[in-house]
């Protein structure tokens, strides 16, 4: 008996390693759509009750409130930070931004005690302080533009992994109250900690 009983848990930490190994590239996705069925369950409460306890079409339309409250704003605002930070990419590339030219325009407006002060903290003068800014910014241009071309590259990863937090979002909302009964009867903890954990992770 005591072999089994070993054998059972060795198999299901196994099981349970493959399964957290398989979920890893698609994290973000499993925990976007927690965060959004934990903030819009009780829209979705609201609605299967007006419905008649109708809980798949109250999901239904809960996910295309998410879509259209949360999800498509974000992508638009996601989509022109990339447009223009792919445009400023281009500009500095190219030299049609010259950053010199601006801190050197700055550096002429500014009194001569600015300079004093910023040798006194030891930051070198204001010269030194602009080829340090030109060279960070010139950087993390590069940074960005590495970072925009390897999000085009994962295009099909990204809609794969939205169309998983989707499909996940409709069934925490649909049978999000029987799986947290079941998750709360499994943890092995009395209620009042189940339940001052479970409020944590909300918060």
């Amino acid at each position: 008996m005591t072999i089994q009983r070993t054998s059972f848990y060795v198999m299901l930490a196994l099981v349970t390693i493959a399964f957290i190994w398989l979920l890893i590239p698609y994290y973000a996705a499993v925990f976007w759509a927690v965060i959004l069925a934990i903030i819009f369950f009780p829209v979705h409460m609201r609605l299967a009750r007006l419905l008649g306890g109708r809980r798949s079409i109250a999901a239904l339309l809960t996910v295309l409130m998410c879509i259209g409250l949360v999800i498509v704003p974000a992508l638009i605002i996601l989509g022109s930070l990339i447009q223009e930070g792919t445009s400023l990419y281009q500009r500095i590339s190219s030299n049609e931004i010259d950053l010199n030219d601006y801190l050197v325009r700055i550096q002429n407006a500014l009194p001569g005690f600015i300079d004093n002060w910023l040798n006194s903290l030891k930051l070198g003068g204001f010269a030194e302080l602009r080829a340090n800014i030109s060279s960070g910014v010139v950087q993390a241009s590069k940074s960005v533009g590495g970072s925009l071309l390897s999000f085009g590259q994962n295009t099909l990863q990204f809609f794969v992994s939205f169309g998983i937090m989707l499909y996940l979002l409709f069934f925490l909302f649909r049978d999000g109250a029987d799986l947290g009964r079941t998750i709360r009867d499994a943890i092995p903890l009395n209620d009042d900690y189940t339940r001052q954990f479970r409020d944590k992770f909300s918060a």
